[in-house]
């Protein structure tokens, strides 16, 4: 359902609305921010709880991170393979072709300071999307360290600390008239979610807490959800380089993601939300969707490239929204399909390696079974 936000932002070819229906049509694209927060209020909520029922285990750094380059590598520098060494050497892909000087930023998790530091991106790269990858490398890198460092309570103060710290670095941006880029894709600026998450996490691991943050997290989510919806009807965008949505609207953005985090941790089978979520078809593309979120972009580049025209399919069925929609749809079955492949294809077969660097304790299973790590 995340991946369905993002990838209707980023396939959108409709920013000017021209009646009412496409008004409301765009709140959809609009709210991708607020879904990439969920993705980093979630990770931030299952590392930190692995993290915490695992810190005092034998090997504790070691399987952390052999893990994670099982979970997350092979599939990231499988791409970069195929991108950046393979496609340029098919004539028509030629001009595709990036210097090492340039793709460096992305072999060593890099992009989003290349975003800040060289301040260049070519919309026809299709490759924005990786700065949220190295982002949440970064977080994977330091976070181990500080949760081995200090009490689940002091943990739970950084927490509350970081997310106060990233609006108010957020509003220095703004203030100071500093790139935005600064505070969206670095991590001081964007680690409220993560710290929510992690929160979560933490919080639901003290008695009697559990129950209380689920009903509390209802009640944010409806709250923050509608704050959005606001922001949006009066800036008429939820884009970053609006120094309100920079600084209140990420803010907002990051209790909404915690919040769903919450709110789905107890999911009525009998709900929607729970039918849906909890579908066996839902779960299985879920699988897909690490690969796909890499592949979506660089998979509309190379559509465009094959002639693949949006704009064409708009005048085509005469109601913009409509060929917009069919564009998605088949871009989204087309990212979805990358993702399938690579699941199959290579990360099954990377991910029964972590059986040689197993967790040991009964907590860590049960924390697990909401979802892989």
């Amino acid at each position: 359902m995340l991946l369905v936000a993002v990838l209707l932002r980023h396939f959108n070819h409709l920013w000017s609305a021209e009646n009412l229906l496409e008004r409301l049509y765009l709140v959809i694209p609009n709210l991708a921010i607020p879904a990439l927060d969920v993705f980093f209020a979630m990770s931030g909520f299952l590392i930190t709880g692995i993290l915490v029922d695992t810190v005092a285990e034998p090997g504790y750094f070691r399987n952390f991170y052999l893990r994670r380059v099982l979970r997350i590598l092979p599939p990231y520098y499988a791409f970069l393979a195929i991108w950046f060494l393979l496609l340029p050497l098919v004539p028509m892909f030629r001009e595709m072709a990036m210097p090492w000087s340039e793709q460096a930023w992305y072999w060593l998790h890099a992009v989003n300071f290349r975003l800040v530091i060289v301040g260049q991106y070519l919309p026809e790269e299709r490759l924005y999307h990786l700065w949220s990858l190295a982002f949440e490398e970064q977080f994977y890198l330091l976070w181990p360290a500080v949760v081995y460092a200090v009490s689940r309570q002091t943990l739970l103060r950084i927490c509350a600390g970081a997310f106060v710290g990233a609006f108010l670095f957020r509003l220095w941006v703004a203030l100071a008239g500093v790139n935005y880029e600064v505070a969206f894709v670095l991590l001081p600026g964007r680690l409220d979610p993560l710290a929510a998450g992690a929160a979560v996490a933490l919080l639901i691991r003290e008695p009697g807490w559990f129950d209380w943050l689920v009903r509390r997290a209802r009640i944010s989510l409806a709250v923050s959800f509608a704050a959005m919806l606001a922001l949006i009807a009066v800036r008429r965008s939820f884009l970053p380089n609006d120094p309100v949505i920079l600084t209140l609207g990420l803010t907002v953005s990051a209790v909404f993601a915690a919040s769903v985090v919450g709110a789905v941790l107890r999911l009525d089978r009998g709900s929607l939300a729970g039918a849906i979520l909890l579908h066996p078809l839902t779960r299985r593309v879920g699988a897909f969707t690490y690969a796909a979120y890499i592949w979506h972009w660089p998979v509309e580049a190379l559509a465009l490239r094959l002639g693949y025209d949006p704009l064409a399919l708009h005048a085509a069925f005469g109601i913009r929204i409509v060929g917009q929609l069919v564009y998605w749809a088949t871009l989204f079955v087309a990212s979805v399909g990358m993702g399938a492949l690579s699941w199959y294809a290579l990360e099954v077969h990377c991910l029964k390696l972590k059986r040689f660097f197993s967790y040991g304790g009964g907590t860590v299973r049960r924390a697990r079974s909401g979802g892989d790590e």
